[in-house]
């Protein structure tokens, strides 16, 4: 009797524990933020093998999903428009290494537009409000770790790998780079998180997901402020602006 009533137990919590996680929303978290989380630590995926690796792993990821039906059998009629233009322009690339100077290159274009592609296919299928809200915040997390690391390696170089690419760009020393080794890309990805931290920091659903949200905003402009370029210091505006405007609750954002 009681090796039956701990199964049963055992069997309930089981239950409860599968009620509570939604798989879903899990996986749009760690998709988002496993994507750009590895592309921004492996030198901002510039690497040709690199951005290869990620759009093999997403096109693996949408074909079994397809083949155990996780995808989406209705898709939107603009969604199916914006496949449909990536893909041509995937295609025209394509065929364009028949006439191009550098058939190398055009193969190089080919495959990044394709990892394109299937991030693309891979977001539709992760459609719905919900799905965009955890793949929101798993895109802020990762933009919100990539900036601490850059700036822990401004404060503490001795704990990250000396970069490289200072030797062949005369003054960048003085820029922040780490971890995607180009001042001009870590700021404009600061630029892009900036709204999203705005955004979680309205909408998480926990004060400590808000408060950690709103903690970062200072941080990615002092990330911004260290790479010491102006376009990222731009967009960064131009992005609290349109941020600010578009929001349901502007004030709240203000008091941010």
């Amino acid at each position: 009797m009681e090796l039956t009533s701990q199964r049963s137990v055992s069997v309930a919590l089981e239950r409860r524990l599968a009620a509570r996680v939604d798989a879903p929303a899990v996986a749009a978290w760690t998709l988002a933020f496993a994507v750009v989380a590895y592309l921004a630590l492996s030198n901002g995926g510039y690497d040709t093998v690199v951005r290869s690796q990620v759009g093999i792993a997403v096109w693996w990821i949408v074909l079994l999903a397809a083949l155990a039906g996780v995808l989406p059998m209705r898709i939107g009629a603009t969604s199916w428009v914006a496949i449909g233009l990536l893909s041509g322009f995937a295609l025209w690339i394509g065929l364009a290494t028949g006439w191009s100077e550098s058939a190398e290159r055009s193969t190089i274009e080919l495959g990044r537009v394709a990892a394109y592609l299937g991030v693309l296919v891979l977001a539709i299928a992760l459609q719905g409000r919900a799905a965009a809200r955890h793949t929101i915040n798993g895109l802020a997390c990762a933009i919100g770790l990539v900036t601490v690391l850059a700036v822990a390696s401004r404060l503490h170089p001795q704990w990250f790998p000396v970069n490289d690419h200072i030797e062949f760009l005369a003054g960048s020393e003085r820029k922040l780079s780490y971890p995607l080794n180009y001042w001009n890309a870590l700021a404009a990805l600061m630029a892009i998180g900036v709204p999203l931290l705005l955004g979680v920091a309205l909408g998480a659903r926990t004060l400590a997901g808000q408060a950690a949200a709103a903690a970062m905003l200072p941080l990615s402009a002092l990330c911004v402020y260290l790479t010491i370029s102006r376009g990222g210091a731009i967009a960064l505006t131009v992005g609290i602006v349109v941020f600010l405007l578009f929001v349901g609750r502007r004030l709240n954002a203000l008091g941010t």
